[in-house]
Parts: C-alpha cells; sequence; structure tokens
C-alpha cells in the first residue's frame, strides 16, 4: 500500500461508465495531486508535468489517479488517460511528445503519423518523441 500503516485509504476512483480507462504509469516533475489534469513533458520523453491554466484539451493525456507523493513505484505517477490503448506507428518527420494525426498505412501495413496543429485532425499523442521513419508510441484518443 503507498500510505503508512494506519492511514485511511480512500478510493480515487469512482465506478461509472468511464471507470474502464486505460491506466499507465509515467515518470512526472513538479506537483501531481489526484485528479490534476497532466501533459506531456516535451523537454523529457515519457515523463508527465501538472497542466496549467487554460491548458488545450488536445494536450492533456489524463487525470492523475495517485497523488500527495504516494505511488505504486515512487518516481511514477498512475494516470487515468484519455485514451484507450497504445499502439506503435511510424514517424513522419520529426515527432516530438504531444498530439499526432494520421498520415496513412504503410507498405507493411503500419500506420504513420504526424505531428498534429489541428485539434479536428489529432488520433492521440506521441508518448515521446521520435525521428522521422522511427518507430513511436503513441496513445490513442
Amino acid at each position: 500500500m503507498p500510505f503508512a500503516t494506519g492511514d485511511k485509504t480512500r478510493s480515487a476512483i469512482t465506478y461509472g461508465p468511464e471507470s474502464h480507462k486505460l491506466f499507465l504509469e509515467f515518470g512526472f516533475s513538479g506537483v501531481i495531486e489526484q485528479g490534476t489534469p497532466v501533459i506531456l513533458d516535451a523537454a523529457n520523453p515519457g515523463v508527465v508535468k501538472p497542466a496549467v491554466a487554460g491548458e488545450l484539451l488536445t494536450n492533456i493525456i489524463g487525470y492523475s489517479i495517485t497523488g500527495e507523493g504516494h505511488t505504486a513505484y515512487g518516481e511514477f505517477v498512475t494516470l487515468a488517460c484519455r485514451g484507450y490503448m497504445v499502439v506503435n506507428a511510424i514517424a513522419v518527420g520529426d515527432i516530438d511528445p504531444g498530439p499526432v494525426e494520421f498520415v496513412a498505412v504503410d507498405a507493411n501495413g503500419i500506420n504513420t503519423v504526424q505531428t498534429s496543429t489541428d485539434p479536428l485532425k489529432t488520433i492521440g499523442w506521441a508518448i515521446a518523441a521520435a525521428l522521422d521513419t522511427e518507430s513511436i508510441e503513441v496513445l490513442m484518443q
């Protein structure tokens, strides 16, 4: 248990139509409390940080399940992700962590993605950066 012996453990999950969301662990920077919306940290691949006031919804990848320093593995925070699955894709151009859009299916049957600036075309978020033609993990919306 992440809490000290004798502390009351509170549930962070309210069961209902959205309780089936994908939960993932990420490294984090900054202070993240339960329910905090988080974005990918472009400077640190695979790391999330708290969203700031006025952050675009297309940049928010999920909401913290753990907080107050109580995490399953200490250096990670558990997120209820806005996405439903993580898929492998091929980068078209250099991609930073953040929103991506679908380009095509290549000759090998693998999806290709590029950086997205249009919320209506965004299909998910690149979890870490990739160079042109490299494999990239995408959290799909």
